[in-house]
């Protein structure tokens, strides 16, 4: 059990840091800024697809680490990490 959960867990941290790389290589420094607006928006393919506003806040955690900058963590993304 404790084995099928970690390969749950390192899958998810490919898919965010495998988004995160997406984004950044298509719309650089845009990139944390399509993730927020991926994250709002609730009507895109991307959500539908199985990633939960949950992972866009990660994928924007890893855009920001990635890129240098510090994340912005508004109102609904703080709910959503708390």
């Amino acid at each position: 059990m404790l084995l099928r959960w970690l390969e749950r867990r390192k899958a998810a941290h490919r898919l965010i840091k495998s988004d995160a790389a997406d984004l950044i290589a298509r719309y650089g420094e845009d990139a944390y800024g399509v993730a927020r607006q991926r994250l709002h928006d609730e009507g895109t393919a991307v959500i539908s697809e199985g990633r939960s506003k949950n992972h866009w806040v990660r994928v924007m955690v890893e855009i920001a680490r990635l890129s240098g900058r510090p994340a912005e963590a508004d109102t609904a993304t703080r709910y959503l990490d708390g």
